[in-house]
């Protein structure tokens, strides 16, 4: 138990008391009896201060809960508030990411694209060159290469059908003047045969009018190509580019073909036409 020194007020009375106990102005009964009754109130005051004090203490242990309880209620808050700032950046980050995902899957998509777009365009570029050499060189070589046959089969043609006709009027002529001699008329009538032979063996005329059907074929065939009529209407660059191909070739390979069989011996071709 805790001694604790008596108030002043106490300690006056008490001194008071003492003093008139000393003076005999009380008896010690008296004495005795106040004292006993400035001790009661001394212990009441004391308890009162006690509980005053243990209120007070009571008081301070709540205030310091209260404010622990503070404490903690912000720290909780802050770490809440750290949490949610951390889950906030972390899905800013996530979001970020994505986004530059989505972004670089973009890019890729484009550079796929224009990488399409640009093999496309090279095979555009390849099919139109294509199709101009083809249109341009390949054919009009051909053309001019046939052409130029046409012509020269056609000039050999006349120049037999010259000879034969000039040498065959020659001869009817010496032979009604009687007085040349008749050699003459023997050569004549020689190159007439060695002549007609040459045109029936290499048949010159139909070499030259199978190369000129050929070209006339060809040049029809690109005059409807180069302005889209009949057949080659309402249709795409490939597509016209392709048929007019198709009918080019086939019409080179009924050359081939009529050429073949004019390149036949005339036996051969009457036997083949005999069968």
């Amino acid at each position: 138990m805790i001694n604790r020194q008596p108030s002043p007020s106490c300690q006056r009375q008490i001194q008071l008391l003492f003093d008139r106990l000393q003076q005999n102005e009380i008896s010690t009964q008296e004495y005795e009896s106040q004292l006993q009754r400035i001790e009661e109130e001394e212990g009441q005051i004391q308890a009162q201060i006690e509980a005053m004090s243990t209120r007070q203490s009571i008081r301070r242990y709540e205030l310091d809960l209260i404010e622990q309880r503070k404490q903690q209620q912000e720290n909780q808050e802050r770490k809440a508030r750290e949490a949610e700032q951390r889950e906030l950046q972390r899905q800013k980050d996530e979001k970020r990411e994505q986004e530059e995902r989505i972004q670089l899957e973009e890019e890729r998509k484009r550079e796929a694209e224009q990488r399409v777009k640009d093999e496309e365009e090279y095979q555009r570029r390849h099919f139109t060159h294509s199709m101009l050499d083809y249109r341009d060189i390949e054919v009009q070589t051909d053309l001019d290469e046939t052409q130029r046959n046409a012509n020269r089969n056609r000039r050999r043609s006349n120049i037999c059908q010259i000879i034969i006709i000039v040498a065959s009027l020659t001869a009817t002529t010496i032979v009604n003047l009687g007085d040349i001699p008749r050699w003459t008329v023997s050569g004549l009538t020689l190159i007439v045969s060695v002549v007609s032979g040459f045109v029936l063996w290499f048949k010159f005329k139909e070499k030259g009018i199978n190369s000129q059907q050929t070209v006339d074929a060809v040049k029809y065939q690109r005059n409807l190509y180069l302005r889209r009529i009949k057949d080659y209407k309402d249709k795409t660059d490939e597509e016209a580019y392709t048929l007019f191909a198709e009918r080019v070739e086939d019409i080179k390979h009924e050359r081939d073909k009529r050429q073949l069989v004019l390149e036949q011996t005339p036996d051969k071709h009457i036997a083949s036409e005999g069968k």
